[in-house]
């Protein structure tokens, strides 16, 4: 912008578009309330908003180029991530299908984590007949069934070392 006044060497003022326009951007600067320096500070600012803007019409612009609202670039993001999961077959050997029945089955409180597999070998306290009519409490192994799965951990154990410590227990409690 060119400046409206100037100073010579006298120190007199002189007005280069003449005084009419002076007076009024004098008056519209004095209308706004603000020092001079507060002004040019606001002329920065506006200087650095601008930078700004352009700055982020760059990042958007590949956004806009597309052609599609955000609702719509959103709903085809979802249909291509909806695509990728119906291409997987198997996570870990198990169908996708399969695990989504485990994890309902899982929320409605319909599964249950064996200690072992069926079959395996245990180790269960009985009684065992030392003598005709006379029996004591030993360790024998067995093989796992359900019908152990709420004895584990009181008469049924997974190791030989879990079961002679619980009958230890359980004869130092007599």
């Amino acid at each position: 912008m060119d400046k409206l006044t100037w100073y010579d060497e006298d120190g007199r003022l002189y007005c280069r578009r003449g005084y009419e326009v002076a007076l009024a951007r004098l008056a519209s600067y004095e209308a706004t309330g603000m020092m001079p320096d507060e002004i040019v500070k606001m002329g920065m600012a506006y200087e650095d908003s601008k930078r700004y803007s352009g700055r982020l019409e760059l990042k958007l612009m590949p956004y806009l180029n597309i052609g599609l609202s955000p609702d719509e670039l959103k709903a085809l993001m979802l249909a291509s991530t909806g695509r990728c999961v119906a291409e997987i077959k198997a996570f870990g050997g198990v169908a996708i299908d399969r695990l989504c029945d485990l994890a309902e089955a899982d929320k409605d409180g319909r599964v249950v984590v064996l200690p072992c597999k069926v079959g395996d070998t245990v180790y269960r306290l009985q009684y065992i007949e030392e003598s005709p009519g006379r029996f004591i409490v030993g360790v024998v192994p067995i093989k796992f069934a359900l019908i152990w799965l709420e004895e584990f951990g009181k008469t049924v154990f997974l190791t030989r070392e879990e079961a002679e410590k619980a009958l230890e227990a359980m004869e130092d409690g007599n």
